[in-house]
């Protein structure tokens, strides 16, 4: 007979699935078969597979009301550890992954499988925290590889087949509607917006697919289409995600009480409707708590007090400082869209737009609209000095819609609004363009335009006021239609689908991109079914209305990936410039930029940490060219997720550890810092609707007008006519409250619960010099904020916090999450 050895180990079951109702108590899998086989690194000769142990049975024990059994030993809060043991034969050699074979009907969330090898200390960490459904539902077992990475070559033979089967598992056939439960990724075009079967008026278009309407593509469902429009997918026909990608217990019922709380802050105006704040005081009221009595009970808190909105931090110190200039100026480069603004490089500024659809390419605005302006500089003087700034709304995806937008109850102009940066290094609004479509475009008639210039110091003017209104409300609108949902979340998709799909859990790029995953198709998910789906929160109360998503796939078409990390955005946009003697090997042109400062010390930091990374598992570029799983990944994101853009010459070729340094970088800057200041900026910036309105009902009046004299005799009542509707500025304000906050599971980039994608000791030690990095770096940040510079807090005295890096969770407008998380 031959001789046994034992290798003993334990389970860690989550209580979620396990615990939360009485249908997922430890008593519902009494009796049922949970099945554990080890598998070796070894070969076996006689089946070319990696050798097999005996099988043992998981014993779950038997449910007490206080949640102990005999055979479990609660580790914590929400987990228990079940023991398991595997007879092997001596020459098993060691395990590289566990079998797991379900009959058991309800699903339960393994945190982790931990086995101690026989005659040593050492210990084996199995890659888990993951739900476990019957075996059937995946047509076999699951498995769990070892927590240790293997590059594609280097897989032992015991693991080579159930490497290539796991991801056929993962990828699917593209057929049939996908199951709940399922772990199959897949692509699918934005083709479930619309909801034509139930309003023809809810029709929208497919995005992606097209050249006319490009767009990253989502997971695939598999859902029923519609019968009014074939080409549109139900929205309700499915809700599938594949099920590691589905929030916690925990997490949804964060967003469900967040929810509940912003329904009852927006109920508030319920009564009001399209009626705009009859005055500053009324605006400000909202965050005194003002409910109709009749609402009081339904939308009280817990301890009977009334709801109200927080105030937002733009005006929690200084009430008037969003009016002034500086202010305006400050936040295009320490607010929640500061990756817009650029050098003036020729002026006037030039359109890249169609003439004959767009106007001339030269803008009206003249070296006489900037006289006394310039400290006494000419034009080409300030130019040749680095002095002049733009804030280009003309040259973007606004406006190809215009036109349409303005057809309906929504107002808006393109713009362009010049900066100038002072000899004290202040930045200033000195000029504002607005331009309009003719209202017929077959007419024949160009666009027309008017240009603003600001008041003497000290004077307010309310033409100039609502200028910047108008530049304030397309900036808000970009932000979250471009900046925020489509450069971060939208983008992001892809990049994860492929990688389920082609690279294996003991991939160490998979490894090391995973955390960073984190909830981001389920927060894609809710986005498509709530806030950009047709009549959803974003066409309610944003002037671009059911054009929303159209902006955005405008703007896509013009999206590089190339171009998203920090350093190659500032040298785009003339912000800055290559230089060796400077931090960072960059130069900035506005010194005092605080997203720049902060943004590049942290790609600083992120750069490194991925660089030491990969080098630990690539010796050679040659390693990364025979790399096959990350070929095929890359190869899909180009050609299949990000197909829109398939061929594009930016697209790097994956041939040399550089670039797959940078493209790793990048990801894991678009997860983190990029998604910080344009997600957890929203409510603090724009949760006060003068500030950032999302909504124009009123053009300005022209001089002499019946509409001007209205102005005149009550400015600021004229003012807050001109935005957003009661109704429409607190659907907005509920909807970034909530998109806004850290939520209690939050994981922040370098904190606590941000661990080592492996127990590589080499992994390791450079994850731990990289979160010492972050701590430093949110010292620094911390320091900055205590001796603010002009642009850092401005006369809203709002310090820029948005890359400070660690953050209690609700709505503080700070804390990198370490993935796109909400």
């Amino acid at each position: 007979m031959e001789s046994l050895s034992l290798i003993q180990g334990k389970v860690e079951i989550s209580k979620e699935g396990l615990l939360d109702s009485v249908a997922h108590s430890i008593s519902a899998l009494l009796g049922s078969k949970i099945n554990l086989q080890l598998v070796s690194l070894a070969l076996d000769p006689a089946t070319q597979r990696g050798k097999l142990s005996a099988v043992h049975k998981l014993k779950i024990g038997t449910y007490l009301p206080s949640f102990l059994s005999t055979s479990s030993e609660k580790v914590k809060k929400d987990s228990y550890l079940f023991p398991c043991k595997f007879d092997v034969a001596q020459d098993f050699g060691p395990p590289g992954a566990i079998v797991l074979d379900s009959e058991v009907a309800r699903e339960f969330f393994v945190e982790s499988i931990t086995l101690q090898l026989p005659g040593s200390s050492e210990e084996v960490q199995f890659l888990a925290k993951t739900w476990i459904n019957e075996s059937k539902l995946y047509n076999g077992p699951r498995i769990l590889f070892a927590d240790k990475a293997y590059l594609p070559c280097d897989t032992p033979k015991g693991l080579e087949k159930l490497r290539k089967e796991e991801l056929v598992n993962l990828q699917g056939d593209g057929t049939g509607e996908r199951k709940s439960g399922e772990r199959i990724y897949d692509y699918a075009l934005y083709d479930n917006l619309g909801n034509p079967d139930l309003n023809a008026d809810l029709t929208r278009p497919v995005l992606g697919g097209s050249k006319s309407l490009p767009y990253p593509r989502r997971c695939r469902t598999g859902g029923k289409h519609t019968k009014a429009d074939p080409a549109s997918e139900s929205p309700t026909a499915s809700t599938y995600l594949p099920r590691d990608e589905v929030f916690s217990s925990q997490k949804s019922s964060d967003i469900s009480n967040k929810g509940i709380r912003a329904a009852g802050h927006e109920a508030q105006t319920l009564l009001s409707g399209e009626k705009p704040f009859k005055s500053f005081e009324d605006l400000q009221g909202i965050y005194a708590g003002n409910l109709d009595p009749s609402l009081s009970s339904k939308y009280a808190q817990d301890d009977g007090s009334l709801l109200k909105f927080p105030p937002p931090t733009v005006v929690q110190a200084n009430k008037q400082g969003w009016m002034t200039d500086e202010e305006f100026a400050r936040q295009r480069l320490a607010g929640m869209n500061p990756a817009m603004i650029q050098r003036l490089k020729t002026f006037p500024p030039e359109s890249t737009l169609d003439a004959d659809v767009y106007g001339p390419e030269k803008c009206n605005i003249t070296e006489d609209h900037l006289e006394g302006q310039l400290e006494g500089l000419t034009v080409e003087q300030a130019l040749h000095e680095k002095r002049l700034y733009i804030l280009d709304y003309h040259n973007s995806a606004f406006t190809p819609l215009v036109a349409k937008i303005n057809e309906g109850e929504g107002k808006v102009y393109t713009s362009r609004t010049l900066f100038f940066l002072t000899k004290a290094g202040v930045l200033l609004p000195v000029v504002i363009e607005l331009l309009l479509p003719p209202k017929l475009p077959s007419s024949g008639e160009t666009w027309t335009n008017r240009v603003f210039t600001p008041p003497p110091s000290g004077k307010i003017d309310w033409l100039w006021q609502l200028a910047k209104g108008h530049v304030a409300l397309v900036d808000t609108c970009h932000q979250h239609l471009c900046s925020h949902w489509l450069k971060t979340h939208a983008c992001m998709e892809p990049f994860i689908i492929a990688t389920r799909r082609h690279l294996s859990g003991i991939h160490p790029i998979n490894m090391l991109l995973s955390p960073h995953f984190k909830d981001t198709m389920g927060t894609n998910q809710g986005a498509r079914q709530t806030f950009l789906n047709s009549d959803g929160r974003i066409e309610r109360c944003f002037v671009t209305g059911k054009h929303s998503n159209e902006v955005s796939s405008i703007d896509y078409g013009r999206w590089q990936f190339d171009e998203q990390a920090i350093s190659k955005d500032l040298i785009r946009r003339g912000m800055a410039e290559p230089d060796e003697d400077a931090e960072h090997g960059l130069r900035l042109h506005i010194e005092d930029y605080p997203y720049a400062k902060d943004g590049l010390d942290l790609w600083a930091a992120i750069h490194t940490w991925v660089k030491e990374y990969i080098s630990i598992y690539y010796e050679n570029d040659t390693d990364v060219e025979m790399d096959d799983e990350l070929q095929a990944w890359w190869t899909e994101v180009r050609e299949v997720g990000h197909g829109d853009h398939k061929g594009a010459q930016w697209w790097e070729k994956m041939v040399s550890k550089t670039a797959l340094v940078e493209a790793i970088s990048t990801l894991l800057w678009m997860a983190t810092g990029l998604h910080a200041v344009a997600g957890f900026g929203q409510y603090p910036f724009a949760g006060f609707m003068p500030n950032s309105p999302t909504m124009g009902r009123r053009l300005i009046p022209e001089e002499g007008s019946k509409e001007h004299k209205e102005l005149l005799g009550d400015p600021r009542a004229f003012f807050l006519a001109s935005f957003s509707s009661q109704r429409e500025a607190t659907t907005a304000m509920g909807t970034f409250e909530i998109t806004s906050q850290h939520m209690s599971e939050e994981v922040y980039l370098g904190g606590e619960g941000d661990v080592p994608p492996s127990h590589d000791p080499r992994v390791v030690a450079a994850h731990e010099r990289f979160r010492a990095s972050i701590a430093a770096l949110h010292d620094v940040i911390h320091e900055r904020t205590a001796h603010p510079t002009p642009h850092r807090a401005g006369p809203s005295e709002m310090p820029f916090t948005l890359l400070l890096p660690f953050s209690p969770a609700g709505l503080t407008a700070r804390g990198i999450a370490n993935s796109i998380s909400i």
